[in-house]
């Protein structure tokens, strides 16, 4: 039985202009019914809208070819708690796309373009991510290059056994919510030799916001991220800020993040629930980041108008479901150069600080004076900050070992509301 097929011997050919997604999700369904096996695209153009693989499918881009990103509504089927029960908002299926499938893979030296600007003017939700598999498992996307999302760039949803390896992704830094890769509840995923140059956060680990039933039935975990470059974008590696459904056993290292607003950073506030625990973050080089390391429980983004108030006290507040968790948080080896607003902002909750935060061997050198003030992490109090030291508030069992501060400031190390601190 053949399991290599070449589109243009199915009708299926480059350059013509003509869009292409009947046909390629025809020839899908043919292969799919078949056993399974590789769809291979040739070198040239192909313009489409969401292609849908099935199980036991591979997508093959050879050199030089190119999928295009339809700018049309209608090509993308919508995603709502009717087709998929407990997700929590209405979406455009993705370009690339598959719901409850095993074994399948995205491979090839080809690339994808997304065409983003067909979609960037318009509402987070009316907008398509560029590869988003839902409910899938045994997932491989190697070799590949994607540009220009219309949104994530690569979105795999309650999934488990994924590897993204050896992948390009570059999306205009000024272009909005072009996430790089957002593991969302999901299991067993192994990110590896990616470089990531985007418009929003280069990584971005989740497990779906508190009305997100179909996200949160799954906490996100087993995640090692290893041998990456990350560029530009808001954030390196981040985790939140939807992670209701919590986020443990998280493994970073051997990377390198150059102009990302943030390095790695969790953010989150009141109301999201979630327990993040067990996250080590080790071997990083980091250049021009605004601040190197984040833990904020005051992210302000998407809280509801009556919810602010109760989300930005700093008083504390009874302990519920909704209160998010902290625990064993382990950062080794960093080397920091020219951090412009903070060598570091760790805040927890009053009521919930967090239990267990070590630092080990950590140099941080911020950047010569005069630098203009930004946000070292995003809270309600929206304050900007220029040249300062490591800020702690809210956490008990802080260990700082052999951690460097080198700044023009007198202060290094603020540390307060805090218990059982020790600073080698």
């Amino acid at each position: 039985m053949n399991s290599f097929y070449d589109v243009t011997e199915y009708g299926i050919n480059p350059g013509s202009g003509e869009n292409l997604t009947a046909p390629i999700n025809r020839l899908i369904e043919k292969i799919h019914i078949q056993g399974g096996g590789t769809i291979c695209f040739p070198a040239g153009e192909y313009l489409t809208g969401s292609v849908r693989l099935l199980s036991n499918i591979t997508l093959y881009l050879s050199e030089g070819a190119v999928l295009l990103g339809s700018g049309c509504y209608d090509d993308y089927p919508m995603i709502t708690p009717s087709v998929i029960p407990g997700w929590g908002m209405d979406t455009h299926s993705g370009l690339i796309c598959a719901y409850q499938a095993e074994n399948i893979a995205i491979r090839g030296r080809g690339l994808i373009n997304g065409q983003g600007w067909h979609w960037w003017h318009k509402k987070f939700d009316d907008r398509p991510r560029c590869v988003e598999f839902i409910g899938c498992s045994r997932i491989l996307i190697e070799d590949i290059k994607i540009v220009n999302s219309p949104m994530w760039t690569i979105h795999p949803v309650h999934s488990d056994i994924i590897t993204i390896d050896n992948v390009t992704i570059q999306n205009p830094v000024d272009s909005p919510n072009t996430d790089g890769i957002n593991p969302e509840s999901c299991r067993s995923v192994h990110i590896s030799n990616c470089h990531i140059s985007v418009g929003d956060d280069c990584i971005a680990i989740k497990s779906g916001r508190e009305f997100d039933t179909y996200m949160k039935e799954w906490a996100c975990e087993n995640i090692t991220i290893t041998n990456c470059t990350m560029a530009d974008g808001h954030g390196g590696v981040v985790i939140g800020s939807e992670m209701s459904g919590g986020v443990r056993n998280v493994t970073v290292n051997n990377c390198v993040f150059q102009n990302t607003d943030r390095g790695f950073r969790i953010k989150t506030r009141r109301l999201r629930g979630g327990v993040v625990e067990n996250i080590r973050v080790n071997n990083i080089i980091m250049e021009h980041v605004f601040c190197p390391l984040i833990v904020n429980c005051f992210y302000p983004c998407a809280t509801l108008p009556g919810d602010e108030e109760y989300c930005s006290s700093k008083e504390k507040q009874p302990v519920t479901p909704a209160t998010p968790v902290f625990r064993n948080l382990y950062f080794s080896d960093l080397v920091v150069q020219d951090a412009t607003s903070a060598a570091g902002f760790i805040s927890g909750l009053p009521e919930m600080p967090i239990d267990g935060l070590y630092i080990d061997n950590m140099t941080v050198t911020m950047a010569p004076s005069p630098q203009t003030p930004q946000e070292p992490a995003m809270t309600y109090e929206r304050k900007k900050m220029a040249g300062e030291g490591m800020i702690i508030e809210y956490a008990d069992h802080v260990v700082l070992t052999n951690v460097t501060v080198r700044s023009e400031k007198e202060e290094h190390f603020s540390v307060q509301n805090c218990n059982d601190v020790i600073i080698r």
